[in-house]
Protein backbone atom coordinates (compact mmCIF):
# COMPACT_ATOMS: atom_id res chain seq x y z
CA UNK A 1 0.00 0.00 0.00
CA UNK A 2 2.73 2.17 0.03
CA UNK A 3 3.50 4.17 -3.20
CA UNK A 4 7.34 4.48 -3.70
CA UNK A 5 8.54 8.31 -5.07
CA UNK A 6 11.29 10.34 -5.50
CA UNK A 7 11.90 14.28 -4.69
CA UNK A 8 14.63 16.53 -4.87
CA UNK A 9 15.29 17.81 -1.58
CA UNK A 10 18.52 19.05 0.30
CA UNK A 11 20.24 18.77 -3.20
CA UNK A 12 19.82 15.14 -3.33
CA UNK A 13 17.34 12.84 -5.30
CA UNK A 14 15.38 11.41 -2.17
CA UNK A 15 13.63 7.66 -2.54
CA UNK A 16 10.64 7.75 -0.36
CA UNK A 17 7.47 5.66 0.04
CA UNK A 18 4.07 7.26 0.50
CA UNK A 19 0.65 5.52 1.61
CA UNK A 20 -2.54 6.94 1.77
CA UNK A 21 -3.90 10.19 3.55
CA UNK A 22 -6.03 8.28 5.70
CA UNK A 23 -4.78 10.86 8.65
CA UNK A 24 -2.30 13.19 9.90
CA UNK A 25 1.37 13.09 8.21
CA UNK A 26 3.80 10.34 9.87
CA UNK A 27 7.62 10.20 8.57
CA UNK A 28 9.34 6.87 9.24
CA UNK A 29 13.10 7.19 9.31
CA UNK A 30 14.92 3.66 8.96
CA UNK A 31 18.21 2.53 10.35
CA UNK A 32 21.58 1.95 9.46
CA UNK A 33 22.47 -0.26 6.43
CA UNK A 34 18.48 -0.49 5.77
CA UNK A 35 16.09 1.18 4.04
CA UNK A 36 12.52 2.74 4.33
CA UNK A 37 11.18 -0.51 5.04
CA UNK A 38 12.96 -1.12 7.99
CA UNK A 39 9.69 -0.34 9.75
CA UNK A 40 7.52 -2.74 8.02
CA UNK A 41 6.31 -4.99 10.79
CA UNK A 42 4.19 -1.76 11.79
CA UNK A 43 3.06 -0.26 8.58
CA UNK A 44 -0.04 -2.49 8.97
CA UNK A 45 -1.39 -1.01 12.25
CA UNK A 46 -0.37 2.38 11.45
CA UNK A 47 -1.66 2.78 7.88
CA UNK A 48 -5.42 3.09 8.49
CA UNK A 49 -4.76 6.13 11.00
CA UNK A 50 -1.87 8.27 9.37
CA UNK A 51 -1.11 9.42 6.37
CA UNK A 52 2.48 7.25 5.94
CA UNK A 53 5.48 8.75 4.77
CA UNK A 54 8.96 6.63 4.67
CA UNK A 55 12.16 8.25 3.45
CA UNK A 56 15.60 6.28 2.29
CA UNK A 57 18.12 8.14 3.96
CA UNK A 58 21.08 9.38 2.08
CA UNK A 59 23.61 7.04 1.08
CA UNK A 60 20.53 4.04 1.72
CA UNK A 61 17.84 2.73 -0.62
CA UNK A 62 17.65 4.28 -3.81
CA UNK A 63 18.29 7.53 -2.15
CA UNK A 64 21.63 9.50 -3.86
CA UNK A 65 25.04 8.54 -2.11
CA UNK A 66 26.67 11.88 -1.20
CA UNK A 67 30.11 13.26 -0.33
CA UNK A 68 28.81 15.83 1.69
CA UNK A 69 28.91 13.13 5.10
CA UNK A 70 27.17 10.88 7.25
CA UNK A 71 27.69 12.14 10.74
CA UNK A 72 24.85 12.62 12.29
CA UNK A 73 24.52 16.31 12.14
CA UNK A 74 25.00 15.41 8.04
CA UNK A 75 21.35 13.60 8.31
CA UNK A 76 19.52 16.53 9.62
CA UNK A 77 19.39 19.10 6.87
CA UNK A 78 17.62 15.92 4.84
CA UNK A 79 14.44 15.00 6.68
CA UNK A 80 13.83 19.10 7.57
CA UNK A 81 13.58 19.76 4.10
CA UNK A 82 11.68 16.73 3.41
CA UNK A 83 9.24 18.07 6.21
CA UNK A 84 8.95 21.31 5.02
CA UNK A 85 8.67 20.34 1.30
CA UNK A 86 7.25 17.52 0.72
CA UNK A 87 5.14 17.04 3.40
CA UNK A 88 4.50 20.83 3.91
CA UNK A 89 2.81 20.74 7.44
CA UNK A 90 3.99 19.56 10.64
CA UNK A 91 4.53 15.86 11.37
CA UNK A 92 5.16 13.43 13.80
CA UNK A 93 8.76 11.36 13.67
CA UNK A 94 9.07 7.60 14.04
CA UNK A 95 12.68 6.92 13.94
CA UNK A 96 14.74 3.57 14.11
CA UNK A 97 18.62 3.85 15.72
CA UNK A 98 20.20 5.85 13.19
CA UNK A 99 16.65 7.14 12.59
CA UNK A 100 15.72 7.81 15.74
CA UNK A 101 18.50 10.44 16.26
CA UNK A 102 17.67 12.11 12.63
CA UNK A 103 14.57 12.30 14.38
CA UNK A 104 15.58 14.04 17.55
CA UNK A 105 18.04 16.54 15.18
CA UNK A 106 14.79 17.67 12.95
CA UNK A 107 12.90 18.20 16.72
CA UNK A 108 15.63 20.33 17.80
CA UNK A 109 15.95 22.24 14.75
CA UNK A 110 12.78 22.85 13.99
CA UNK A 111 10.23 21.96 16.81
CA UNK A 112 6.95 23.38 15.31
CA UNK A 113 7.21 21.60 12.33
CA UNK A 114 7.33 18.48 14.82
CA UNK A 115 4.24 17.49 16.15
CA UNK A 116 5.95 14.58 18.16
CA UNK A 117 9.00 12.00 18.25
CA UNK A 118 8.92 7.65 18.60
CA UNK A 119 12.22 6.75 19.11
CA UNK A 120 13.23 3.08 18.68
CA UNK A 121 16.60 2.03 20.44
CA UNK A 122 18.53 5.58 19.37
CA UNK A 123 22.31 4.36 19.33
CA UNK A 124 23.71 6.36 22.55
CA UNK A 125 25.87 4.19 24.06
CA UNK A 126 28.20 4.95 20.74
CA UNK A 127 28.63 8.17 22.03
CA UNK A 128 31.15 7.24 24.62
CA UNK A 129 31.58 3.82 23.86
CA UNK A 130 33.98 2.84 21.05
CA UNK A 131 31.87 0.94 18.23
CA UNK A 132 34.68 -2.22 18.13
CA UNK A 133 33.21 -2.87 21.69
CA UNK A 134 29.88 -2.68 20.59
CA UNK A 135 28.13 -5.84 19.00
CA UNK A 136 26.88 -3.11 16.61
CA UNK A 137 30.59 -2.97 15.29
CA UNK A 138 30.95 -6.91 14.29
CA UNK A 139 27.47 -5.96 11.91
CA UNK A 140 29.32 -2.76 10.03
CA UNK A 141 32.53 -4.53 9.67
CA UNK A 142 30.85 -7.58 8.50
CA UNK A 143 28.36 -5.66 5.98
CA UNK A 144 31.37 -3.64 5.22
CA UNK A 145 33.16 -6.61 4.29
CA UNK A 146 30.06 -8.05 1.65
CA UNK A 147 29.84 -4.27 0.36
CA UNK A 148 33.78 -4.33 -0.27
CA UNK A 149 33.70 -8.60 -1.91
CA UNK A 150 35.87 -9.81 0.64
CA UNK A 151 33.06 -11.57 3.00
CA UNK A 152 30.08 -14.02 1.83
CA UNK A 153 26.70 -12.12 2.15
CA UNK A 154 25.43 -15.66 3.48
CA UNK A 155 28.17 -15.88 5.82
CA UNK A 156 27.64 -12.63 7.40
CA UNK A 157 24.38 -12.66 7.40
CA UNK A 158 23.91 -16.40 9.36
CA UNK A 159 26.00 -15.00 12.05
CA UNK A 160 23.44 -12.63 13.29
CA UNK A 161 20.92 -13.98 11.81
CA UNK A 162 20.97 -17.93 11.66
CA UNK A 163 16.85 -18.85 11.42
CA UNK A 164 16.81 -16.87 8.36
CA UNK A 165 15.91 -19.10 5.06
CA UNK A 166 17.55 -18.17 1.89
CA UNK A 167 15.29 -15.91 0.57
CA UNK A 168 16.08 -13.95 3.54
CA UNK A 169 19.38 -13.84 3.05
CA UNK A 170 18.85 -12.49 -0.42
CA UNK A 171 16.70 -9.63 0.89
CA UNK A 172 19.09 -8.73 3.36
CA UNK A 173 22.03 -8.66 0.25
CA UNK A 174 19.88 -6.67 -2.17
CA UNK A 175 19.59 -3.91 0.73
CA UNK A 176 22.59 -3.51 2.07
CA UNK A 177 23.81 -3.94 -1.53
CA UNK A 178 22.18 -0.52 -1.90
CA UNK A 179 24.39 1.22 1.09
CA UNK A 180 27.53 3.75 0.37
CA UNK A 181 30.12 2.18 2.17
CA UNK A 182 31.12 5.07 3.61
CA UNK A 183 28.31 5.79 5.17
CA UNK A 184 29.49 2.29 7.78
CA UNK A 185 32.84 3.47 7.50
CA UNK A 186 31.75 6.53 9.66
CA UNK A 187 30.23 4.42 12.17
CA UNK A 188 33.47 1.75 12.31
CA UNK A 189 35.93 5.07 12.34
CA UNK A 190 33.47 6.43 15.44
CA UNK A 191 32.95 9.65 13.42
CA UNK A 192 29.24 8.86 13.55
CA UNK A 193 28.74 11.57 16.34
CA UNK A 194 31.41 14.49 15.31
CA UNK A 195 29.65 17.48 15.80
CA UNK A 196 27.20 15.97 17.62
CA UNK A 197 26.33 17.03 21.36
CA UNK A 198 23.19 15.10 22.60
CA UNK A 199 22.37 17.12 26.28
CA UNK A 200 21.92 20.89 24.27
CA UNK A 201 19.58 19.24 21.59
CA UNK A 202 17.49 17.04 24.09
CA UNK A 203 16.74 20.52 25.85
CA UNK A 204 15.61 21.62 22.71
CA UNK A 205 13.01 19.02 21.93
CA UNK A 206 9.71 20.46 23.13
CA UNK A 207 7.32 18.28 21.72
CA UNK A 208 5.98 14.83 23.24
CA UNK A 209 8.14 12.24 22.92
CA UNK A 210 8.58 8.29 23.29
CA UNK A 211 11.78 6.87 23.71
CA UNK A 212 11.19 2.68 23.19
CA UNK A 213 14.50 0.98 24.39
CA UNK A 214 15.67 -2.91 24.40
CA UNK A 215 17.65 -4.87 26.49
CA UNK A 216 21.31 -4.19 26.79
CA UNK A 217 22.11 -8.05 26.93
CA UNK A 218 20.10 -8.39 23.73
CA UNK A 219 22.14 -5.48 22.08
CA UNK A 220 20.28 -2.81 22.57
CA UNK A 221 21.85 0.83 22.31
CA UNK A 222 20.50 2.50 25.28
CA UNK A 223 21.45 1.77 28.84
CA UNK A 224 19.36 3.01 31.75
CA UNK A 225 21.10 5.57 32.49
CA UNK A 226 20.47 7.28 28.73
CA UNK A 227 16.70 6.79 29.53
CA UNK A 228 17.25 8.84 32.90
CA UNK A 229 19.08 11.42 30.65
CA UNK A 230 16.57 11.47 27.86
CA UNK A 231 13.77 11.85 30.29
CA UNK A 232 15.35 15.02 32.63
CA UNK A 233 16.05 17.07 29.16
CA UNK A 234 12.84 16.45 27.00
CA UNK A 235 10.78 18.34 28.68
CA UNK A 236 7.58 16.38 27.51
CA UNK A 237 9.71 13.06 27.03
CA UNK A 238 8.91 9.08 27.94
CA UNK A 239 11.23 6.11 28.32
CA UNK A 240 10.33 2.54 28.21
CA UNK A 241 11.85 -0.51 27.93
CA UNK A 242 10.37 -2.93 25.81
CA UNK A 243 11.00 -6.50 27.54
CA UNK A 244 12.35 -9.51 25.80
CA UNK A 245 13.65 -7.23 22.84
CA UNK A 246 17.65 -6.06 21.64
CA UNK A 247 17.98 -3.48 19.07
CA UNK A 248 15.69 -4.29 16.31
CA UNK A 249 12.53 -3.56 18.33
CA UNK A 250 9.69 -3.42 15.88
CA UNK A 251 11.36 -6.95 14.67
CA UNK A 252 11.50 -8.84 17.82
CA UNK A 253 8.57 -7.32 19.51
CA UNK A 254 6.35 -5.39 16.91
CA UNK A 255 2.81 -5.92 19.16
CA UNK A 256 4.83 -4.87 22.66
CA UNK A 257 6.47 -1.67 20.31
CA UNK A 258 2.98 -0.85 18.66
CA UNK A 259 1.26 -0.67 22.36
CA UNK A 260 3.26 1.41 23.49
CA UNK A 261 2.49 3.71 20.12
CA UNK A 262 -0.97 3.65 21.03
CA UNK A 263 -0.79 4.47 24.43
CA UNK A 264 1.50 7.61 23.26
CA UNK A 265 -0.58 9.15 20.87
CA UNK A 266 -3.97 8.30 23.26
CA UNK A 267 -2.09 10.91 25.74
CA UNK A 268 -1.58 13.57 22.54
Amino acid sequence: MMEQRSAAVNGLTVNYGEGPPNGPPLLLLHGSTSDWRDLGPLLPALQPHWHLYATDLRGHGQTDWTDAGYRAVDFFPDTIAFVQEQIGRPAMLLGHSLGAIVALGAAAAVPAQIRALILLDPPLRHLDTPMSKLVAGHWFRGVLGVLEGTQAPDTVFRRFFPETDQAGVRALAERVSTVDPRSVEVLLNDQFYDGFELTPLLSRVTCPALLLYGQLERGGLVRPADAVVFERQVSQGTAVQIEGAGHLLQWEQPERVLAQIAQFIARL
